[in-house]
């Protein structure tokens, strides 16, 4: 039985996880860019500013999830379990970090109303 795997080459991470990032973060600003001006306008400034630097924390936790490269020889055995998943696999845990930040920002806001 053949098992073909797909292997992305050395020079293609790094490229293919920036437009993953970009991917990640366009997610999160086009999420955001809803919320900000509307809770603003209702008075709710401190989550206004949580959904505004979320944008940027989901940005560099995407870039900490997605840049690690297979057989990476970090001192740190967290970022070596990170780079032995496939890149997809990270994006949609990457995916998952920011869905769960902005509903957790979603329940805040239903605490505060």
């Amino acid at each position: 039985m053949n098992k073909s795997s797909f292997k992305l080459s050395p020079g293609w991470h790094i490229p293919a996880a920036l437009v993953l990032t970009y991917l990640i973060g366009f997610m999160s600003v086009e999420m955001a860019s809803e919320s900000v001006p509307r809770l603003q306008m209702a008075g709710h400034s401190a989550l206004a500013g949580y959904y505004a630097t979320i944008v940027v924390v989901i940005w560099c936790s995407a870039l900490l999830i997605l840049l690690p490269r297979n057989g990476n020889v970090s001192r740190f055995g967290f970022v070596r379990t990170l780079g032995r998943l496939n890149l997809f696999v990270r994006y949609f845990v990457a995916s998952g970090v920011a869905v769960c930040l902005f509903l957790i920002g979603e329940l805040l806001e239903n605490f505060t109303s």
